[in-house]
């Protein structure tokens, strides 16, 4: 069974789903003739293409609620940070979790210099081991974090809230496999 260990931002999300099930219905309801009903045919198949792309983005807004950042399932650390399959890390090539802090990609409206208009936002790091070559870097979704030179940075802004007691129970679980894979080690 999947171990939830870092929750996306659901505030965010459910906004965004509200938003997208709102044009969806709109779009729906022009491209039907329901509302509007002696529109020309061709502004109704354009709206009816933006109904159904509007109709995919809300599912995939739906999948991404649901699903965690970080998870942990019989001996990987699961990060979903690209798409619906989870990239698969080995619990033993997992070193710790730090909080740290990283652009949030979202533009600041009170800047006055371009390079002061982005906004910061707490991360998650994850330093994997450095022997571990084959896992120091990932394509991944740009928007929730960098993997990069063995370090994960998952940014806060697509996440719950990231706290010192959020990394330090993080932490504290990651300590408790690697003991208990230590112990089966030992004992077979």
């Amino acid at each position: 069974m999947r171990e939830c260990w870092l929750r996306p931002n659901r505030r965010v999300l459910v906004l965004a789903i509200g938003l997208h099930l709102l044009i969806a219905l709109l779009a729906s309801l022009l491209a039907t003739g329901l509302w509007f009903p002696k529109s020309p045919l061709s502004l109704k198949v354009c709206v009816g293409i933006v109904a159904v792309w509007t109709w995919i983005r809300t599912v995939l807004r739906i999948r991404d609620a649901c699903l965690p950042r970080v998870a942990y399932q019989q001996g990987e650390v699961l990060f979903f940070l690209r798409n619906l399959r989870a990239l698969r890390v080995p619990v033993a090539e997992v070193e710790c979790f730090f909080l740290g802090q990283t652009d949030s990609m979202l533009a600041s409206s009170t800047a006055t210099e371009p390079s002061a208009g982005v906004l910061k936002t707490r991360a998650v790091v994850v330093r994997l081991a450095e022997p571990a070559t084959a896992w120091h870097s990932r394509d991944i979704r740009r928007e929730l974090g960098v993997w990069a030179d063995g370090y994960i940075t998952i940014r806060g802004t697509w996440c719950e809230p990231m706290t010192a007691d959020l990394v330090k129970g993080l932490n504290s679980r990651l300590a408790k496999i690697h003991r208990q894979r230590r112990q089966e080690g030992s004992s077979s």
